[in-house]
């Protein structure tokens, strides 16, 4: 059955010159320059518009930080416009021949990985008409997460970490942005999360992914389940969504949702985003059914600059890169997108090029388990996954395939399990290795607080990057490493003894 959250209409950004010092006060819009086309336009189409990230008079420029050539991180010139859904294009168009409009650009809606739906072959299902549920008793799935075992073993090494101090992730906040979770999953009761900002939504499809990824971060220790690789850690969520509906709304959306995850973090803590969305390659058209051409949200001006606000306050973000099956250097990503999904404005650069605008994001492909991981065989340990984005902007990977957590597709469990017991051991794309890439530096920023010590953004991106100090990616059915780069996988044993 297809849920009303399953397609979500893009968003209309507007990009005001910031010489024209177009502000929103009192609920009106007030500038230094003659706006009432602008109003017309607005009323014409009965539209409304907010600005991105929230009161202007918080959002002031900040001069030592650029978010596109010679343009100082400003996120007062940022406003979204709503309205019915046929008449963005149109609007679009209009706007841009305003001369105090630097951009109006379509932004497809933001996406989650796909949590692949199957389950094992001859797997046993009980119905319930034959069968008496027993919710005492409670299986144990951690002989199925290979991940946290040692480098050797294909794993980052997470039990090392648990012994040291700190090693647990405690002491630092973790903030996961997407759509909706389960905080009722009797796995997640030591480390109660919530959602901190906007509205997890009732989507399930959403749901299921939201729970998987609290479970690779946060899984409880005890006798059943899952175990999280950052226990000890305080993790929250915000949505991209600010109703249960998740219909469209001025006043929220993936940009916005990390701003507010960044002014509610300090330095040292992680953002963890679980996004991305269909680029130029597809037209920007979305195809949930395979997810070819989705690159990461950095692309797009609104969240760039959302993503250089938090790093720049020296918040780690870890992003997951696509599962688009891209090759981020391809000159494609290079160029300014036709209407109406751009043009973005005249100072923006690709940021996948790092120079000269880099976010000081993590970004994370998907990596190959070791073969015979559950029964499959997909390719050498730490080789790209068929679905991964590539690159040299990629700087880590975690597992793409057959992780075990909570949540997901309930593939370990049994029909007629209540939703507050699904596990799930095939979470997949480069949402599982974004979780677990977070998680590990969740677990090195912890080990690091009881030092007096922590990592900066590019500093937590310079250790990952190192193959000296991770698994190093191998080459696999698909192409050489040098060809196809993802990074090496976390060792955090490697990554905690450099302290």
């Amino acid at each position: 059955m297809i849920e009303k959250t399953d397609y979500i209409p893009p968003e209309l950004v507007l990009i005001f010159d910031p010489e024209a010092q177009i502000r929103i006060s009192e609920g009106k819009l007030v500038a230094k320059v003659d706006i009432a086309p602008l109003i017309g336009l607005l009323d014409s189409a009965h539209a409304a518009i907010e600005p991105l990230f929230g009161s202007s008079e918080q959002n002031k420029a900040d001069s030592t930080t650029l978010m596109g050539v010679d343009q100082p991180l400003d996120l007062s010139v940022f406003h979204k416009v709503s309205a019915y859904h046929e008449k963005l294009t149109s609007m679009a168009e209009r706007f841009r021949e305003l001369s105090f409009v630097q951009a109006a650009y379509l932004k497809p809606s933001a996406e989650i990985g796909i949590i692949e739906e199957r389950r094992k072959p001859g797997k046993k299902r009980s119905t319930s008409a034959k069968r008496t549920k027993d919710l005492t008793d409670k299986k144990d799935f951690t002989d199925k997460q290979e991940y946290l075992k040692p480098a050797a073993e294909g794993g980052i090494d997470a039990d090392f970490a648990w012994k040291q101090d700190g090693g647990g992730g405690q002491g630092i906040h973790v903030i996961d942005i997407e759509g909706a979770w389960n905080f009722k999953h009797e796995d997640l009761v030591y480390n109660p999360s919530s959602c901190i900002g906007g509205v997890s939504v009732s989507s399930r499809k959403w749901r299921r992914h939201g729970t998987a990824v609290l479970g690779v971060l946060a899984g409880d220790h005890n006798t059943f389940g899952i175990n999280g690789i950052c226990p000890d850690a305080d993790v929250c969520t915000v949505s991209i969504f600010d109703n249960a509906n998740a219909d469209p709304s001025p006043h929220w959306g993936s940009a916005k949702a990390i701003k507010s995850a960044a002014d509610r973090l300090s330095p040292g803590d992680i953002i963890l985003l679980e996004l991305h969305r269909p680029g130029p390659a597809v037209n920007f058209e979305e195809n949930e059914q395979n997810q070819f051409g989705y690159i990461p949200v950095e692309w797009w001006p609104c969240d760039l600059a959302a993503i250089l606000y938090a790093t720049q306050r020296g918040i780690i973000v870890v992003e997951a890169g696509g599962n688009g099956t891209q090759n981020l250097c391809d000159d494609i990503y290079n160029q300014n997108p036709e209407s109406p999904h751009g043009p973005f404005p005249p100072w923006w650069v690709n940021p996948f090029k790092r120079n000269p605008i880099d976010t000081a994001a993590i970004l994370v492909g998907a990596g190959v388990p070791p073969p015979g991981t559950h029964g499959t065989n997909l390719g050498p340990d730490c080789s790209r996954a068929k679905i991964s984005n590539f690159g040299v902007v990629i700087d880590a990977q975690g597992w793409g395939v057959e992780v075990a957590t909570c949540g997901g597709n309930n593939n370990l469990g049994e029909e007629g399990d209540p939703e507050n017991r699904h596990y799930t051991s095939v979470f997949s794309g480069t949402s599982s290795a974004a979780a677990m890439v977070a998680g590990a530096v969740c677990c090195l920023q912890g080990v690091l607080k009881t030092k007096n010590k922590s990592l900066l953004p590019k500093q937590a991106r310079a250790l990952l990057r190192d193959h000296n100090l991770g698994s190093p990616q191998q080459n696999g059915p698909l192409g050489p490493a040098h060809a196809e780069p993802i990074g090496p996988r976390p060792d955090l044993m490697r990554l905690i003894n450099l302290f």
